[in-house]
């Protein structure tokens, strides 16, 4: 089997796919021989004769450019990883958006289950809010005048 049917083999099989493959040959040296061997995925080709410091240097060559390959696989993992993650977050975000059934007295909001929780507790459950409480001035107003009524009938 020849150098080049031997990378295209590799290269097709998904397992081996990111191997380096670096083709050496001292007999099919034309250019069409060694683009062959490009075109199947080999990912350098070396025709000898050649020193070992030349030799030493492309495959030290070699070694730089499958890191950075290896580097860039790595980044990208990650990226499709976060990616998920965002996603996951957005449909998260996504379930405050649309109905949401809220009762028009004590203002309790209905969750997928069925239970009424108070207005905060969902939020807080759906979301990174946090709360802070005071009272608005007609709140505060109304129940300044509840305060003087009771003031009143004590007295």
């Amino acid at each position: 089997m020849t150098g080049t049917e031997t990378c295209r083999q590799i290269k097709t099989d998904e397992s081996l796919r990111d191997i380096f493959v670096m083709l050496l040959s001292g007999v099919q040296t034309t250019s069409e021989y060694q683009a062959d061997g490009l075109n199947v995925g080999a990912d350098g080709y070396i025709v000898k004769p050649l020193s070992n410091k030349e030799l030493l240097a492309r495959v030290q060559a070699m070694v730089r450019i499958k890191r950075a390959e290896d580097a860039l696989r790595e980044k990208e993992k990650e990226q499709q990883e976060l990616i998920l993650e965002l996603q996951a977050a957005l449909a998260e975000i996504k379930t405050l958006k649309g109905f949401i059934p809220i009762c028009a007295s004590c203002k309790k909001i209905r969750d997928d289950e069925g239970y009424w929780d108070q207005l905060e507790a969902y939020i807080s459950k759906h979301t990174d809010a946090v709360f802070s409480h005071g009272l608005c001035p007609e709140c505060a107003e109304k129940y300044r005048a509840e305060i003087r009524d009771l003031s009143n009938k004590r007295e």
